[in-house]
């Protein structure tokens, strides 16, 4: 018994030695001079093969210089490249490394796509996120189903029901896919409340149609003219800023803010016109306030 202990005592430490005396990996290379045949050893991770061995010296390894890697032993005479900085709206998962290749992924908000990073989209309004976007694939956008509303323009909007209202105010404004129930009171209602409602309902309706700039940038220049406003400088304004324009220009004078249907309907954005049209009826005829 003591001796078969032995034996596996000496056959496990041979086997740790034939592991740790493993020779490295070599590669067949033609000696230019000779013409023999040479066993040179490959080159560790890091580094490349500066010049190839002889029958008298091992192959000359030298290390990769910054911005260049071999990630396996080899018999290179170059570095590889690491792959060029991450964009703006990337990150870097991997550093660039001797040993390592840098990586790249898209950042928060962006998803993968034909070899680059693709903004997610943003839900419109009266759409709520089925599915959140994720580095690999894009938001999935549905209709909100009755009795829901999103104000969208976002990647994560979500369907929620609508409020209702509740005593002593009324509803003034039915819900819809687009925006909540509008509530208001008698009280809240005189003194100009229904103009204040029809201004902060604005810039959701007009985001809501999701009209084309030139298009705003024609209201924006009437309502410029009407409110003898000095000129904007509409050339690179965004739809979001144009909205605002037209909000703030509507501020100065309440009537010329029940008048934006009928302007419209003189710049020929008749169905605009008519929706607006319907919302400020709508307003005035929703309640029994005396």
């Amino acid at each position: 018994m003591l001796f078969v202990v032995a034996m596996l005592a000496v056959l496990t430490a041979r086997a740790a030695g034939d592991r740790r005396r493993r020779p490295d990996p070599t590669i067949g290379y033609e000696d230019p001079e000779t013409g023999h045949e040479l066993k040179c050893t490959l080159c560790p991770a890091g580094t490349r093969a500066k010049a190839p061995c002889t029958r008298t010296q091992p192959t000359d390894c030298a290390p990769c210089r910054p911005g260049y890697y071999t990630k396996h032993r080899n018999f290179l005479d170059r570095c590889l490249p690491c792959r060029a900085p991450c964009d703006h709206n990337q990150r870097e998962r991997q550093e660039c490394t001797p040993t390592t290749d840098r990586v790249c992924g898209c950042a928060p908000g962006y998803y993968w796509r034909a070899e680059q990073c693709m903004r997610h989209t943003r839900c419109a309004p009266g759409f709520g996120a089925k599915r959140n976007g994720t580095e690999h694939q894009d938001t999935e956008c549905t209709k909100c189903p009755h009795g829901t509303f999103s104000e969208g323009n976002s990647e994560h909007a979500q369907c929620i029901s609508h409020t209702g209202c509740t005593s002593p105010q009324f509803k003034v404004l039915q819900g819809t896919s687009w925006h909540d129930d509008i509530c208001a009171s008698c009280t809240q209602l005189s003194n100009g409340g229904h103009t204040a409602l029809l201004r902060d309902h604005l810039p959701k309706f007009f985001v809501h149609e999701n009209m084309k700039v030139r298009k705003l940038k024609k209201i924006v220049r009437f309502l410029g003219k009407q409110t003898q406003t000095r000129r904007l400088k509409l050339k690179d304004a965004t739809s979001r800023q144009l909205i605002q324009y037209i909000t703030d220009l509507t501020k100065a004078q309440d009537e010329e803010l029940w008048k934006l249907p009928e302007m419209m309907e003189s710049l020929q954005l008749h169905k605009t016109a008519k929706k607006l049209k319907k919302i400020c009826t709508d307003l005035v005829n929703s309640s029994n306030c005396k």
